[in-house]
């Protein structure tokens, strides 16, 4: 072999080797290169999280933040489709995104992100041919993004096709992209988490303030009621006061009352001497109201009702009415004589005509009219009284005038206990309890107040009141056989008692204590009735009419009290005389408890708590 051949074969080793060594190299910068774009790829992907991530806030919307997330799955990888997995018909918002229904990622996937081959899986190859309208090529590569915080959309699904153009820097999802794929998992559901706790931060700072309104609106509340308890227990220190001062200021008016209403008895009718027996009776009168007022708020005493004739009471009291109103009002009175008597306390309903009485005066200043009424009551008042009232069963009093009225704010509160429209400057003006009391007594007799007012047109209270049937009187000849037993610690009282139930020819025994009267009682042949005070000194009143009822069940009694006192403690069948009283109000009381002695058993004479059965039928109540 020559020079020139072993040359050439060395050039030749030499090029091949040559040759490998540049292959070597072009393949390794293909590594490197292929290195970097993925590099790269991971880098644009790690920022496009740490974005994504930065730009979530709690305030923002659930789909904003998932079309966001739909946006990077088509930036990273070869996306054809994505669609939203839900219900479309439930957005209250409008979405970039498309929706597929029908499909329940929650059976399809588990919590952690899913990407394979979509023939692999039936539910996506169905939602996958429902969207595209036909079956997906084969290798069409699909992702399923689960979504748990947001009740519309459970998912995004998104899939590539093999035969889709692809750049350099974006290929299709597959395996190795799993880890990615968790990442933005895990930033969507921490970001959809947190726009949840804010929505529930928010919904319960709502109602945390709400309660805070409550409470505040509770304790202004409270504050009102101490204010009204601060009231009330001023209102019972009054009424304890006068209740340790009325039993002496009523025996004293009482003495007052019954000794000028004797007079007033006796006198014939133009006698000289009536001009100052009258006002003696007025204003002995008007000291007792004036009591009974008092008490009749602060002691919440009960009522103890009795058969009134309206008419009756109001003939009575026109005088005195017309008196306490004055020359400059007029006073009318329009009473409908077929209307039926009442069951109500007699003391009780007078004083809540005089409170009307006294209410329209005022309202009249320059003088006016005072109207007084007695009819049967309307339908249309009885709707307005609430629809619970039977017409034919209430009557009307209806007191009317033609003052200054009152403007609506003003009838809102007309009834509440210390409120007033009077100036509380002047002397017995303004204290808010006239009204309250008018009201009070009659919702407790089982009635209504309806207030009609305007201003400058004058005021108009109608009183609804439940019925009765047609009065009976009751025989008063039986008082010329009668004994009655007087038991009273006060000596003027039983005196003057005494004279007038002599001048009406009953006999009468008397006693200064409970203890006195059980010894009287056995000495006497007969007691027919008990009138004795309630508050006495040792035995009072109500123990001593259950003594004497065990030895003799007939006995009537009648109580007489000028002091507050428990009225459960007082037999049902029993009396009341209020003091001070005078002649003619012992006597119609009197009259009463012998009317319903009437109504007694014919075997033993005992009402109303008889064992026995006459004519066939229990004694009646």
């Amino acid at each position: 072999m020559s020079q020139t051949d072993a040359r050439i074969r060395a050039l030749e080793v030499e090029n091949r080797e040559l040759n490998e060594q540049v292959k070597s190299l072009v393949q390794t910068e293909h590594r490197w290169t292929r290195s970097q774009t993925e590099l790269d790829r991971q880098l644009t992907r790690v920022g496009a999280l740490s974005a994504f991530a930065l730009a979530s806030s709690a305030l923002e919307s659930p789909l904003v933040v998932i079309d966001r997330a739909a946006s990077l799955l088509e930036e990273w990888f070869a996306i054809d489709t994505i669609v939203a997995v839900g219900d479309a018909d439930t957005l209250l918002e409008p979405t970039n995104l498309r929706f597929v229904e029908g499909l329940s990622l929650a059976r399809s996937v588990d919590a952690a992100p899913w990407v394979g081959a979509v023939t692999d899986h039936p539910l996506l190859l169905e939602a996958v041919t429902r969207v595209v309208g036909a079956p997906p090529v084969a290798g069409t590569v699909g992702v399923v993004i689960p979504i748990g915080h947001t009740p519309v959309v459970s998912g995004l699904l998104a899939w590539s096709c093999p035969c889709s153009q692809r750049s350099f820097f974006v290929e299709a999802p597959g395996e190795r992209h799993r880890p990615f794929l968790a990442l933005l998992h895990d930033h969507l559901d921490r970001a959809l988490r947190n726009i949840a706790l804010t929505k529930a931060l928010e919904a319960r700072t709502h109602e945390l303030g709400q309660r805070n309104e409550q409470l505040a609106n509770t304790l202004v509340e409270v504050e009102r009621a101490q204010h009204r308890l601060a009231e009330a227990s001023k209102l019972e220190a009054i009424g304890r006061l006068a209740g340790g001062i009325a039993h002496d200021f009523n025996n004293l008016l009482t003495v007052i009352l019954a000794n000028a209403s004797m007079l007033d008895l006796d006198l014939e009718e133009d006698s000289p001497h009536r001009e100052q027996v009258t006002p003696i009776i007025d204003a002995a009168d008007q000291a007792r109201r004036i009591t009974q007022q008092l008490l009749a708020f602060s002691r919440r005493q009960e009522l103890r009702p009795q058969r009134l004739s309206l008419n009756n009471l109001l003939e009575g009291f026109a005088k005195i009415l017309a008196r306490l109103i004055g020359e400059h009002v007029h006073l009318r009175l329009h009473l409908d004589p077929g209307v039926g008597d009442v069951m109500a306390d007699r003391t009780r309903i007078e004083q809540a005509i005089m409170n009307l009485v006294v209410n329209a005066r005022d309202a009249m200043p320059e003088g006016g009219a005072l109207t007084i009424e007695t009819r049967a009551a309307s339908a249309e008042e009885v709707r307005a009284a609430g629809g619970k009232l039977d017409p034919s069963c209430y009557l009307a009093l209806e007191v009317s005038d033609t003052g200054v009225g009152m403007a609506p704010e003003t009838q809102a509160r007309i009834f509440e206990p210390f409120f007033s429209s009077q100036p509380t400057a002047v002397v017995g003006k303004g204290t808010g309890l006239g009204l309250a009391i008018v009201h009070g007594v009659v919702e407790q007799s089982g009635g209504h107040v309806l207030v009609d007012s305007q201003l400058g047109r004058g005021s108009r209270f109608t009183v609804l009141l439940p019925t009765l049937g047609a009065r009976q009187v009751p025989d008063s000849g039986r008082q010329q056989k009668t004994t009655v037993l007087v038991v009273d610690d006060e000596d003027r009282i039983r005196a003057i008692v005494r004279r007038i139930l002599e001048a009406r020819g009953f006999a009468v025994l008397e006693a200064r204590s409970g203890e006195d009267a059980l010894v009287v009682h056995d000495q006497a042949r007969r007691v027919d009735l008990l009138l004795t005070d309630i508050v006495m000194p040792g035995m009072g009143g109500s123990a001593l009419a259950r003594a004497l009822r065990d030895r003799r069940p007939d006995l009537r009694v009648l109580f007489m009290s000028g002091h507050a006192f428990d009225a459960e403690e007082l037999a049902t069948d029993a009396g009341f005389l209020p003091k001070p009283f005078g002649a003619r109000e012992l006597l119609r009381h009197l009259e009463e408890v012998f009317a319903a002695a009437e109504k007694a058993c014919v075997e033993c004479a005992a009402y109303p708590h008889c064992r026995h059965v006459a004519g066939g039928e229990r004694c009646r109540r």
